[in-house]
C-alpha cells in the first residue's frame, strides 16, 4: 500500500510539473499575428482584425471557436510557402492576396500588392478591410465545420465565397 501512495504522489507531482511547464492554450477568438518587423502594412492588418472579428461574430451570433492565427507574408514567395504542400499549390495566382481556413489565415502584405498582385489596390483602405474580413469569414467557417479546410466542396464553392462577401 505504501508503494502505491509513493507512486501516486510521484505521478501527481510529475503531472503538476508538466502542467506548469506547458504553455497556456490561447483562448478562443484570441488574435495572434506573425509578420516581419519591417513590414509597413503589418500594423494595418493588426488594426483591422478586431473589428473584422466583431463583424463576423455579430453576423453569425457565435464567437470564434478557436484562436485566430494570422500570418502576413511579406512577399509572394512567402505567401506561396504558407500553403500546405498537400494542397499542391506551389504558385498562387496574382489575384490571390489572402486565404483562410480553420487553422490559419495568411495575407499577402498590402505593401507588396503593387509589385505582386493584380486587381487589388493597397491604397484603398476599404478594399483591404473587406479582404481581411472576407478571409477571416473563411477561417470562422472552417472552425465551425468538421472538414476545417473544405476538401471536396468545389460544387458549393460559390456559396462559401458569396457568404464571405456578404459578411465582409
Amino acid at each position: 500500500m505504501r508503494r502505491f501512495r509513493v507512486a501516486a504522489a510521484v505521478l501527481a507531482g510529475a503531472s503538476m510539473t508538466t502542467c506548469a511547464l506547458a504553455a497556456p492554450a490561447a483562448r478562443p477568438g484570441a488574435i495572434e499575428v506573425k509578420a516581419a518587423a519591417a513590414d509597413p502594412a503589418a500594423g494595418q492588418i493588426r488594426a483591422l482584425l478586431p473589428d473584422a472579428k466583431k463583424t463576423i461574430e455579430h453576423f453569425f451570433g457565435q464567437p470564434f471557436a478557436e484562436p485566430i492565427q494570422v500570418m502576413v507574408a511579406a512577399d509572394r514567395a512567402g505567401f506561396n510557402a504558407a500553403f500546405p504542400k498537400a494542397w499542391g499549390m506551389d504558385k498562387t495566382e496574382c489575384w490571390m492576396v489572402g486565404m483562410g481556413v480553420a487553422d490559419f489565415l495568411v495575407v499577402l502584405s498590402p505593401a507588396d500588392w503593387p509589385k505582386e498582385a493584380c486587381d487589388h489596390d493597397a491604397a484603398n483602405a476599404q478594399q483591404v478591410r473587406d479582404i481581411v474580413t472576407h478571409e477571416l469569414v473563411h477561417m470562422y467557417h472552417g472552425q465551425h465545420n468538421r472538414t476545417r479546410d473544405f476538401p471536396g466542396m468545389d460544387d458549393i464553392g460559390w456559396f462559401l465565397e458569396r457568404m464571405a462577401v456578404l459578411v465582409a
